[in-house]
């Protein structure tokens, strides 16, 4: 008896606790490539922090090509990656965005509607034109591997912020670039077709052992996709 009395005034000093604002505080840290510590330090830190003020956010700092072993080594609890390319699928992560890349140019290069007939037309026109490479340092060097593929060595006129300022800027269809298929809308000016060979464009989570999918991790995810899609003009929560 006098052991249930115990555990039963234990459970209500807890909840007491819980109702007086006592509730334990945590630190999630987070790996990150250089190009997103700006955002994240804008758009995702603060706000969560202030849904969730138990929970501290930290950044670790790293290359995108380590923003992984960071997690498996202990040194962060779950990374955001961005990747392009074939190697995205060999990943030990978990993909919350993946789109095709597409070749996106002037509409005049393709003249008609673009098609696999003309593929190797459009590329030889586009050696006459520059390039707006992608936003992310990590994914421009995909990028040039795969123009490379299909023949061409891009002339880079510049490097944008975000792929809404690429998207500005492909629109006035003076140049090409790269761009995921989920950032294309009906009413863009240039032309666009499936880059060779297929790529893609994925966003991706890793998490440590240790760290659960709670209530609170599921809204950091959906807080970075959000603020990510108002920021790049993408569609990951459509």
């Amino acid at each position: 008896a006098r052991q249930m009395l115990k555990l039963k005034q234990d459970a209500l000093s807890r909840i007491c606790a819980m109702g007086s604002g006592e509730i334990e505080s945590f630190t999630i840290r987070l790996a990150l490539n250089k190009d997103f510590l700006s955002f994240f330090n804008a758009r995702i830190k603060r706000g969560f922090e202030t849904a969730f003020p138990y929970i501290k956010l930290e950044a670790v700092v790293v290359n995108e090509s380590s923003a992984r072993d960071e997690v498996i080594h202990g040194n962060a609890d779950m990374a955001f990656i961005i990747a392009s390319g074939i190697k995205a699928s060999s990943l030990d992560s978990i993909p919350i965005q993946k789109e095709i890349l597409h070749l996106a140019f002037p509409s005049w290069v393709a003249g008609k509607e673009p098609s696999d007939l003309q593929y190797e037309e459009i590329i030889r026109k586009l050696r006459g034109i520059g390039y707006i490479s992608s936003p992310f340092t990590g994914l421009s060097g995909a990028d040039m591997y795969y123009l490379r593929c299909a023949g061409l060595e891009p002339d880079t006129l510049c490097y944008t912020a975000s792929y809404r300022h690429l998207k500005e800027l492909l629109n006035r269809q003076f140049a090409y670039g790269i761009l995921p298929e989920g950032f294309i809308e009906s009413g863009d000016e240039f032309a666009h077709m499936p880059i060779r060979p297929e790529a893609y464009y994925t966003l991706c989570i890793v998490l440590s052992d240790s760290l659960s999918i709670t209530e609170e991790v599921r809204e950091l995810i959906l807080i970075f996709l959000r603020e990510f899609d108002t920021d790049h003009g993408g569609k990951s929560m459509k």
